[in-house]
């Protein structure tokens, strides 16, 4: 019956013959047997008498700790599955700052290749202007490639230690040479 209250219901049973009784009784509310034992002395000329009792108590079932058992036990599934889905989580996010690093050194690689061809191109521009058969136009727009290449090269290495540093830092590695 989780999460419905238990009944206050008590039952008890007594049993008695001559001097001595025995009682049992239980409790669906605490969940707890009591079980007892009487005996009776009696005095001279039934004036007095003396009774001897023993009761005692036993806890069989208690639907409020079985409540908290299963509320804890399903607290503890939850935060397994939080646990799971959190290494899942990071497991997932090393692998995007290894994909993104990877890209990162591809974009280096295509950089350093369009600078060597705008290196080329400002190269071949010079030597027309030289023999006559291209213009300083020619020259100064390859000028202007060969920034814009550098200037790409340069964007490229800087991503590239961006998600070198980004992988760095998922993977729990320091940056800066403290404790963490």
């Amino acid at each position: 019956m989780q999460g419905k209250p238990w009944p206050e219901v008590s039952v008890s049973l007594t049993a008695q013959e001559g001097n001595a009784a025995l009682s049992l009784g239980l409790n669906l509310k605490t969940g707890v047997l009591n079980y007892g034992a009487q005996y009776t002395v009696l005095g001279t000329g039934g004036n007095g008498g003396v009774a001897f009792q023993v009761q005692a108590g036993i806890p069989l079932l208690s639907p409020v700790q079985d409540a908290g058992v299963a509320l804890q036990e399903k607290a503890l599934a939850q935060a397994r599955l939080a646990l799971e889905s959190a290494r899942r989580a990071a497991e997932l996010d090393l692998r995007a700052k290894y994909q993104a690093l990877l890209q990162a050194q591809a974009q280096v690689e295509v950089a350093a290749k369009a600078l060597a061809g705008a290196e080329n191109s400002l190269a071949v521009a010079q030597k027309r202007l030289e023999a006559g058969t291209g213009t300083v136009l020619e020259v100064m727009q390859a000028e202007v490639g060969l920034l814009q290449a550098r200037r790409t090269l340069e964007g490229a290495k800087a991503a590239l230690l961006q998600a070198y540093y980004a992988l760095w830092d998922a993977m729990g590695q320091d940056l800066v040479g403290g404790e963490r």
